[in-house]
């Protein structure tokens, strides 16, 4: 019996040493590690920021209503689609925007993924703060005020399903490889992920679409990719029988309209559909929106010296911190004065900090251990 007891007590021993050398490799391997659309992304030329035709309340149509049963969907499956509740003009203005920054990138490599765009271009600024899209998450967020976290452009053309990049994609989390929500905030926040094209797709012919599992944050699999980082050990199946299934219910979600705008949760898996047809290319917008009251669990990683994720000019990723700062700017129910005075202060790229360079990665810096993560979920919603 003795000898049965110290085998589990080295057994044990083992696997946690396992995991720590997992961490550890990982932390390292992430510290080093540079996106590709990082290296990729445009540079935007300096300019001081003006505001525009986005910014005038007079041109917006009334705010759409958003009815329970949307947010029950949300709630039941981890996603919805609306239909028709944004200005088709402040989609052409944000696609006008859109070719501007990124033609010379789409010539040269095929697809232009851009972070924080709105530190950078008047259209998406004026867009996030002054359009629909805070009235709208709020639904599904249920704070009293939303902040954006992250937001950008996403542009993609055929060439990027032949040179790989972001069109060729696999499923994956919107959670950075961390735990976390988006990797960077605290496990309990309240969050919604926005995915919007800027015009008419027609997914069977040009492609560009996205594909989700339905009802994965429900799933006993959903402990595949990082989901164990935020659920733990949830199915004792092997990850190949996981996926045989969970692939067999990845749907690709049509039609997509302009004015749609697809909703889902950050640790739905998900992935985007290849482009299909030469020469055609599509335009959307993607934002993560969270409870305002947001606090941060690791610091940023972000790199001012490349355009594809600038570094906020001040520490306001730390850990323990509060999500408070016009780089994150409150969206609803209305945007602060000194939040929009910051955004506007006459400096080209005002919110971006020129030589700041964060690449701290801690894959476990937040609150809560995995194992009781979605009973805190289930609660808070």
């Amino acid at each position: 019996m003795a000898s049965l007891r110290l085998a589990v007590v080295f057994a044990v021993l083992a696997i946690v040493a396992n995991f720590v050398r997992r961490q550890r490799s990982m932390a390292k391997d992430l510290a080093e590690w540079v996106p590709e659309e990082w290296k990729g992304a445009p540079v935007i030329p300096d300019a001081l920021p003006a505001a525009t035709a986005l910014a005038d309340a007079g041109r917006w149509a009334e705010r759409p209503a958003i009815d329970e049963a949307a947010v029950r969907h949300f709630d039941r499956e981890g996603f919805v689609v609306l239909r028709q509740v944004v200005d088709h003009w402040a989609l052409d203005l944000l696609r006008e925007a859109s070719d501007r920054v990124c033609a010379e990138t789409l010539d040269r490599q095929g697809w232009c993924h851009l972070k924080q765009t709105r530190w950078m271009v008047d259209e998406f600024r004026d867009f996030l703060v002054h359009g629909p899209l805070g009235h709208i998450t709020q639904a599904f967020v249920r704070r009293p005020a939303v902040r954006v976290l992250q937001d950008g452009a996403f542009t993609m053309g055929y060439r990027e399903a032949e040179h790989g990049g972001p069109n060729s994609e696999e499923l994956h989390l919107d959670d950075n490889g961390l735990a976390g929500v988006y990797g960077d905030l605290h496990r309990n926040t309240s969050a919604v992920t926005v995915w919007m094209p800027m015009h008419d797709i027609d997914l069977r012919l040009d492609g560009g679409g996205m594909e989700i599992i339905p009802g994965f944050l429900q799933h006993e699999c959903r402990q595949v990719k990082t989901g164990w980082k935020h659920w733990g050990t949830t199915s004792s199946r092997t990850d190949e029988d996981c996926w045989e299934e969970l692939k067999s219910m990845l749907t690709l979600l049509e039609p997509f309209k302009k004015g749609d705008v697809l909703l889902f949760h950050p640790w739905l898996m998900h992935r985007t559909q290849p482009v299909l047809r030469p020469g055609f290319r599509r335009y959307a917008l993607f934002a993560w929106f969270v409870d305002a009251a947001s606090v941060v669990c690791r610091p940023d990683f972000c790199d001012s010296t490349m355009p594809g994720k600038p570094c906020c000019r001040d520490a306001v990723m730390q850990p323990n911190a509060k999500l408070d700062h016009p780089c994150y700017p409150q969206v609803h129910p209305f945007t602060p004065r000194h939040e929009l005075d910051a955004m506007l202060e006459q400096k080209p790229k005002p919110l971006i900090g020129r030589t700041a360079v964060s690449r701290d990665m801690i894959p476990y810096s937040c609150d809560d251990s995995a194992s009781v993560v979605w009973e805190r979920v289930k609660r808070m919603r």
